[in-house]
């Protein structure tokens, strides 16, 4: 089934301690920053707790032991870095590819929790019949013809394999976007840990 980790409970040790391993999708709803001169240093923001800093690094991403069909990166500008010549964008999405995930599915553009959200759960709603790649076409369009502006939609881009998930029959309570089997999802209170931690180093 699946496992929803929000706030304090959603620890960067979850996902190092947990048998990332054995997790068929993880989907991050947190923020994220890209450091551009050092991409490696890019991270998600996630808690702190079990001897965790509650920063996931790209080069911590790198050392994962993944093999997910899908990983959901619900965070501002997941899929954006630097270019490297030979080697392409050097972003958070890219190291999860190179960890083993199958596909990521990130954002090009900085994106707000309302136009991210409404277009996540269409996404998953139509991966119950449809492959990732499928999916989310059919959410983009959409979200379209419901008179969202495109900035809102057309910076979310899936890369990898066009994967088909195993989603769960829906239930009272949880959200179609945490529907999905052998998934774990992280919803960090994660703007307001970043805040607070550039106003610690700030003082």
């Amino acid at each position: 089934g699946a496992r929803v980790l929000v706030g304090a409970a959603a620890t960067e040790a979850q996902i190092k301690q947990g048998h990332p391993e054995d997790l068929r999708v993880l989907h991050f709803a947190t923020h994220a920053f890209v450091d551009a001169a050092v991409p490696l240093r890019s991270a998600l923001v996630l808690a702190e707790g079990g001897g965790e800093d509650g920063l996931l690094h790209a080069d911590e991403i790198y050392r994962l032991p993944l093999r997910a069909d899908l990983v959901v990166l619900s965070a501002c500008s997941s899929g954006a870095g630097r270019v490297a010549a030979g080697e392409g964008v050097q972003s958070l999405a890219r190291a999860f590819l190179q960890a083993g995930a199958h596909a990521v599915l990130a954002t090009r553009w900085p994106v707000g929790d309302g136009d991210s959200g409404a277009l996540i759960e269409r996404f998953y709603a139509h991966a119950a019949t449809l492959d990732a790649a499928a999916a989310l076409q059919a959410a983009q369009v959409e979200q379209i013809r419901a008179g969202a502006p495109p900035r809102s939609w057309a910076g979310f881009t899936l890369t990898g394999a066009a994967v088909r998930l195993t989603v769960l029959p829906p239930r009272s309570g949880r959200p179609a976007a945490l529907a999905a089997a052998g998934a774990l999802a992280l919803a960090a209170a994660a703007a307001l840990l970043w805040r607070r931690r550039r106003a610690a180093r700030a003082t």
